[in-house]
């Protein structure tokens, strides 16, 4: 059989390396100790250049060249407001926005009183300053329907002002029942009452929580 060179020299290099890695093997077995110490040194040199050469990057944003011009673009914003780094975004959800806003305004006051874990804690669109300045950023529209809903309301208000209770509610409940069947009066926002009682009423029979949003 006439081997083409590719194929002597495969075979030359085969039977080398099977020569090597039987004199390797024969080393091993004669001087098992040293060769046992050699393994251990190796692996300890390796894991120590792997501990102070390689790690673990878990930052996405250095996933990208930082001479693209959003991440410019970033690092100047960074520079411009410093308190936004590191910072956690806690996001709360609810069916009722006063039960929400209640929930914001106890988690904020529980955060606020850990300053070793949470240096600062801000409130979008709360807080005692847009408590008192809220109406300043609302728009002409929204000031306008939010004063309309205050004037239909006020009614209900002044009466409930006078004995703020259950027994309270109850009587003007009574009286706006009377007037409706005496007078054909009906106070503004009557119906919407009676349907939140409805709902707290149905929820408390069938055992479930609820809250009237007032």
């Amino acid at each position: 059989m006439i081997l083409s060179p590719v194929d002597r020299f495969l075979q030359r290099s085969g039977a080398q390396f099977s020569r090597g890695l039987v004199a390797l093997v024969d080393l091993s077995v004669r001087r098992a100790t040293w060769m046992l110490a050699a393994i251990v040194l190796a692996t300890l040199l390796a894991l120590g250049y792997s501990v102070g050469h390689f790690s673990v990057d878990t930052d996405t944003s250095h996933a990208l060249s930082r001479d693209l011009p959003f991440q410019k673009r970033e690092v100047a914003y960074q520079k411009a407001f410093p308190q936004d780094k590191n910072t956690i975004v806690v996001v709360l959800q609810g069916a009722d926005r006063n039960l929400t806003d209640t929930a914001v305004d106890r988690l904020s006051t529980w955060l606020r009183a850990r300053p070793q874990s949470f240096h600062d804690v801000y409130v979008p669109g709360g807080g005692p300053f847009f408590q008192r300045n809220g109406l300043l950023y609302l728009s002409p529209k929204e000031v306008q329907d939010f004063a309309n809903r205050i004037t239909d309301a006020q009614p209900l208000i002044a009466r409930l002002s006078a004995e703020p209770s259950l027994n309270g509610l109850s009587s003007l409940l009574s009286m706006a029942i009377g007037q409706r069947l005496t007078n054909g009066v009906q106070l503004p926002g009557l119906t919407a009452i009676f349907s939140a009682l409805d709902r707290a009423l149905t929820a408390q029979m069938q055992g479930k929580p609820y809250t009237i949003s007032w």
